[in-house]
């Protein structure tokens, strides 16, 4: 509340008269969109034979996809070592970049939570973090000087660490490889393959046109395929990278 006051005895100022306000046009982005090519976006087609087979595919190599994979990857172990009966799942992992991290151009202010909760056995200097925060402060900027005001609520980050985005990924795409997880880089989204209602995978292309692209289809049960639309590489080259 304390707050919140002193933030609008800052701001307050007497209110113009409406005879007095400009008249402004809004902006809607949606007004100035192009309609999506669903024609070309969702297709009603089954893969073809020179598919791939994967168990359980990832669409995207940022921390979330890279964590679910790593994740699903530590469950599928777990549950063999204690019998319980679930073979082997060829996980997979489809990004756009050329190489992982080339897309996260940015730096970070992390909570450790999620890292320690993913790697109960690591510690903190383990993870890709940079310096722990250990001060802070927030300014309104105005045209000739700068205010300091109190931190709000949300954007405290004692306990927190600094860290690099790019870093993240490539650290979280080492581990994933660690526990077997293949990752497909170079493959930006095309399509998705659907049977009806139902999505049965992804079409994935290349940036340059002298390489390949990539169909990710899904069968009943948890199975994905890969599918090379090259007449140039075979699916083995392309699995390399």
């Amino acid at each position: 509340m304390a707050y919140g006051l002193w933030l609008r005895a800052i701001f307050s100022h007497p209110s113009p008269q409406p005879g007095n306000l400009p008249h402004v046009t809004p902006i809607l982005p949606k007004r100035h969109q192009l309609g999506l090519p669903l024609d070309q976006l969702i297709l009603d087609q089954p893969p073809s034979a020179e598919a791939i087979e994967m168990d359980v595919l990832f669409v995207g190599a940022g921390p979330a996809g890279l964590a679910g994979a790593i994740e699903l990857a530590r469950l599928a172990k777990k549950d063999q070592e204690q019998g319980g009966g679930l073979p082997d799942l060829n996980i997979g992992v489809l990004e756009k970049a050329g190489a992982l991290g080339e897309h996260s151009l940015s730096g970070a202010v992390v909570n450790p939570r999620a890292f320690r909760e993913l790697f109960p056995e690591l510690s903190d200097g383990d993870f890709p973090f940079k310096d722990p925060v250990k001060r802070e402060s927030v300014y309104l900027l105005t045209a000739g000087k700068s205010v300091r005001i109190p931190t709000p609520p949300t954007m405290h980050n004692q306990g927190f660490y600094t860290a690099s985005l790019c870093e993240i990924v490539r650290w979280l795409g080492a581990k994933a490889e660690e526990l077997g997880v293949n990752v497909f880089t170079g493959f930006p989204a095309g399509a998705l393959l659907v049977d009806g209602s139902t999505v049965k995978g992804r079409r994935s292309r290349w940036y340059a046109t002298a390489r390949s692209s990539l169909v990710m289809t899904i069968r009943p049960g948890l199975v994905n395929s890969v599918e090379s639309e090259s007449e140039r590489l075979s699916p083995i080259q392309l699995n390399s990278g």
